[in-house]
């Protein structure tokens, strides 16, 4: 068996609590039988029968005593009985203090000895000093009296060896010594068989020992090997993410790791539920109903997923177990492990998340690219054929009113193109953040009426009649240039999605809760519900068709409700399909102050008169 001298330091033991356990590497050997122990093991019968033990010595004494009491003179028997009462008083005395010697340790062990040797020495004093004085009938007595008490004495310290065979040798050697004074055949016989008594009575005490040492040595490996699987299975429980579980046949819980009730979030008794009722979950939830029909023809669970509904989040376990079964073959339940399978599963959604974006992001750009070349190669084809055209002066000589139609068509299209640029840089601005507002006061209806000015031509040239109203208005606060690019974009598509001679109407709305939408209502092609917020993604077009009827790259809404949410507000849709869309570019209420309310000439003397 390895000492401790023998294993390195930091891998003789690892401690778990209280209790410190042997280390995989030391497994091997058995470890070391505590003798202290086993000796209070040994020692506590002793101390259960000791005062029967002292009873019946008693009892040996007075035997002894009135057998020879007449026969013997002087003062050597009753200094005996005297020595003989005071050694059991003091063990008596010491039993009442230390019944159960459960500190028993070699100080004990020798007490115990060094007494038996007492009681041995006291009862070699018949035999070898009273025997001659004393008639042949008492010393039958005497010596009957001696050899039981050898006997039972050698026995009931059969568990302390040395004490055992002390004691038998002490006494019987003077029961020998005095059948061998006598010289008679029958008393050297007895003598004889004294001793064999006595030696056969040791050789019992030491083989008893011994059995008695193998069988505690063999107990105490066997709970020091449960207390280490029993420990290792608690430290595997605490560093592990699994989590054990035991139900009983009717799927009741009756064992689980501590950390069950913190993954549930919950201190309530979970003894004696099933393991859905534990976790709250219901029968819908991914998993469960899987759950319950595999618990009910008893089939192995692995790696099932289990969906656990939070207050605030949603867990995922991995459920794994096996149906017990008993002797009968009668079912008794499973037992299996829980992992907390939420940061991978959480993780896998993310990756799918992450990927479907990617998807979106590659959809968008392709989309950009292919709306992008057809928005730019159509003003380009325009300037570079009317500048060739001009070039070439196929129509007459320069000055001709022709080539006044085509530098007005080449501005056009230039002014197009440059549009599309300055909404590509808005829209790389915003998502990079690089975009800042330049805030100032204005007046709402002002701003209002700019947008309507600039966009009339455009409505003009589509027969769209195009009606503003400008009296209900508030001072707001924002950066001017971008709330007029909203209200242009905003006033731009519903121009671009409306039929010749569908009116379009702008005015100012006072909200409920103080804040003012510029409203533009028109009466066009509509978007259809699942596309309301679609529309507003960079590229998108309610029309979606690849006829493209309407012009554009799909960024206006984009822009314009990134600059609304720049300024605390948004931009929001109402439109019915084939009937007309109303937007709303609303401002939130501490960006907007509204007038107060002007007290009439006439309400003036009568607030007067009615304070008076």
């Amino acid at each position: 068996m390895a000492t401790t001298s023998d294993v390195p330091r930091g891998q003789m033991e690892r401690r778990v609590g209280d209790v410190a356990l042997p280390s995989f590497g030391g497994m091997s050997s058995r470890p070391k039988f505590d003798i202290s122990r086993f000796r209070a093991e040994q020692i506590a019968p002793l101390a259960q029968f000791r005062p029967y033990i002292m009873g019946a010595n008693a009892l040996a004494v007075m035997v002894v005593v009135w057998s020879t009491l007449t026969s013997v003179g002087g003062p050597w028997l009753y200094l005996w009985a005297m020595c003989q009462a005071g050694l059991t008083a003091t063990v008596l005395y010491s039993w009442f203090h230390n019944r159960n010697f459960a500190g028993a340790n070699r100080r004990t062990v020798t007490a115990i000895e060094a007494g038996s040797l007492a009681f041995a020495l006291l009862w070699a004093f018949p035999t070898l000093e009273l025997m001659p004085a004393i008639p042949v009938e008492a010393q039958h007595v005497v010596l009957g009296v001696c050899f039981i008490t050898a006997v039972t004495g050698a026995f009931a310290l059969t568990r302390l060896p040395l004490a055992s065979i002390t004691f038998a040798a002490v006494v019987s050697g003077a029961l020998f010594v005095s059948q061998i004074r006598r010289g008679e055949d029958v008393d050297l016989l007895l003598g004889f068989i004294a001793v064999a008594v006595a030696f056969l009575m040791s050789l019992m005490s030491v083989a008893l020992n011994r059995t008695l040492m193998r069988r505690a040595a063999d107990n105490y490996h066997m709970n020091r090997q449960s207390e280490f699987l029993a420990l290792l299975l608690k430290d595997f429980e605490v560093c592990s993410s699994d989590l054990l579980w035991e139900t009983d046949d009717e799927g009741k819980l009756i064992y689980f790791s501590d950390r069950l009730p913190s993954l549930l979030g919950t201190s309530k008794l979970l003894l004696g539920r099933t393991l859905q009722e534990a976790a709250g979950a219901s029968p819908t939830d991914q998993g469960w109903s899987d759950f319950t029909l595999l618990c009910g023809n008893r089939q192995t669970i692995d790696g099932l997923c289990l969906e656990v509904r939070r207050t605030t989040r949603t867990d995922w376990w991995m459920l794994t177990a096996q149906p017990l079964w008993g002797h009968a073959q009668e079912f008794l339940g499973y037992r299996g492990v829980i992992r907390d399978i939420s940061l991978e599963r959480r993780a896998q959604l993310d990756l799918i998340t992450a990927k479907e974006a990617a998807e979106r992001a590659s959809t968008a750009k392709s989309q950009f690219l292919a709306v992008t070349s057809h928005e730019l190669k159509t003003p380009l084809n325009a300037i570079v054929g009317f500048s060739e055209m001009l070039i070439a002066q196929r129509e007459g000589p320069l000055g001709s009113p022709v080539y006044a139609e085509y530098a007005a068509t080449i501005l056009q299209s230039s002014t197009h193109l440059r549009n599309i640029i300055a909404d590509i840089l808005d829209v790389t601005r915003i998502e990079r953040g690089t975009l800042h507002l330049v805030e100032q006061e204005m007046d709402a209806a002002e701003i209002l009426e700019v947008a309507y000015k600039m966009c009339r031509e455009q409505a003009k040239a589509a027969d769209i009649p195009l009606s503003a109203d400008l009296e209900n208005t508030a001072e707001i606060e924002g950066d001017i240039t971008r709330i007029r690019q909203v209200l242009i974009n905003l006033v731009t598509n519903a121009i671009k999605f409306s039929r010749p001679g569908n009116a379009i109407a702008l005015w100012i709305e006072h909200q409920p809760d103080g804040g003012l939408a510029f409203v533009i209502e028109d009466n066009g092609i509509g978007i259809a519900p699942d596309d309301l917020e679609r529309v507003f993604e960079p590229f998108e077009q309610g029309d979606a068709s690849s006829s493209r009827r309407h012009g554009g790259i799909g960024l206006g809404l984009a822009i314009a409700r990134k600059i609304a949410r720049m300024h605390d507000g948004d931009v929001v849709l109402d439109s019915v399909l084939d009937d007309g869309t109303t937007a709303r570019f609303i401002l939130p209420p501490v960006r907007v102050k509204w007038p107060q309310p002007v007290v009439t000439d006439e309400a003036a003397p009568e607030e007067s008169s009615g304070a008076r």
